[in-house]
């Protein structure tokens, strides 16, 4: 199983978090690990649009799967308050759209923690031209500044980005932003 780019919440306080969402969570470890930190203070969805990916985060205790696509979220607005993606945002084809989507769920002040990565430069040629790097989360991997304008445009603020582990030929990073009040 792919485990991401390391764990995005090993230092975030939960305090207050009601509603969290994994987004493209994948076999849900992440929601899985999230849930046991929350207990029964709060939920966690796990969503994902692979059904096979549903069906093992279905496997975890405190966990509740939800079929979506990370553009347009199944989810009503000022819902969520907490979205946990981990190196999936970058296999969003329309970023802008995916972040856009977050902002809408989140309430205000809610928080975006995310563990994706960036590219310091171009990408190899032979991967930039591989439709498959895609699958792998290195096909559409914006740069560091490109994540902060994104995240800033869509409606975030106090974008912080930590946490930078080489990744070669990206760098795994952790992205922190709160939703506007």
């Amino acid at each position: 199983a792919y485990c991401g780019c390391g764990y995005a919440l090993e230092d975030v306080n939960l305090g207050g978090v009601r509603l969290a969402v994994d987004l493209g969570c994948g076999a849900g470890l992440d929601a899985r690990l999230l849930a046991g930190r929350l207990g029964d203070k709060g939920r966690v969805l796990a969503l994902d649009f692979s059904q096979a990916a549903l069906r093992r985060a279905r496997e975890g205790a405190g966990v509740i799967p939800l079929a979506g696509d990370m553009e347009r979220l199944p989810l009503g607005s000022g819902t969520a308050d907490l979205l946990l993606a981990n190196a999936s945002l970058n296999l969003t084809v329309d970023k802008a759209a995916a972040l856009a989507e977050a902002a809408r769920v989140l309430r205000p002040g809610g928080r975006l923690v995310a563990r994706e990565m960036v590219r310091a430069g171009e990408l190899p040629p032979e991967i930039a031209r591989d439709p498959s790097a895609w699958n792998a989360s290195l096909g559409g991997v914006p740069e560091e500044a490109e994540w902060r304008a994104l995240i800033l445009r869509a409606g975030f603020t106090e974008v912080r980005i930590s946490h930078r582990l080489p990744f070669p030929p990206v760098v795994a990073v952790r992205i922190e932003a709160v939703k506007a009040p």
